[in-house]
Order: C-alpha cells, then structure tokens, then sequence
C-alpha cells in the first residue's frame, strides 16, 4: 500500500488494511477531574499603626544617590582608572548625595 492510498483511506474516514486493532470502549473510561483550584493568596493589608519601612520622601532620596553614585563611579572607570577606584568613588559620591538629596527633595 502506498502512502497516498493511506493518506486518502485517513482523510476519507477508512480504516487501513493494516491496521489490526479494532475500536472498542471497553479499556476507556471516563475521566473525572476532583482537582480544586486553590484560593489566591492575598497578603494582608497593612493595617494602619504600622507604618511603611522606607517613606516615599527616603526612597527617592536613596535611588538618586543610588543614580549619582553609579554614574560617578562609571565615569571614573571610563577615564581609566582601575575598577576599585571607579567602585570607591561611585561610594564616595552616593554617600555624600545623600545629605544634600535629603535636603533639596520635600
């Protein structure tokens, strides 16, 4: 047999000759699902006494530091100094943004 004879047998709904299983329903079942899916967990709310870990005003004041002290110390690294130098200055320029951030942002 030919595989264009089995491929029109397929797509006509024929069986093939070859083919020596007979199609029963006595191996299948019904399958059932008991599955449930479980409830998202939320987490709590913060309640009203406890307040934030880090306030807006500081997070902003950390990320420019944060900013300032990597464009630093990129710059400095780019200029040619070695990488622990480049890594003390970046250090030395979020450290000392910190004041100066803290006080130009309210």
């Amino acid at each position: 047999m030919n595989r264009a004879t089995l491929t029109n047998d397929l797509l006509r709904g024929l069986l093939s000759t070859t083919s020596v299983s007979v199609p029963t329903d006595r191996h299948t079942s019904s399958l059932t699902c008991n599955f449930k899916l479980a409830d998202a967990h939320r987490p709590a709310a913060p309640s009203a006494d406890v307040p934030p870990f880090l306030t807006v005003h500081t997070t902003v004041v950390l990320l420019a530091a944060l900013f300032i002290g990597c464009v630093g110390g990129g710059l400095t690294f780019l200029s040619g100094s070695p990488l622990a130098g480049a890594v003390l200055a970046g250090l030395t320029g979020a450290g000392a943004s910190v004041p100066v951030l803290h006080s130009l942002i309210r």
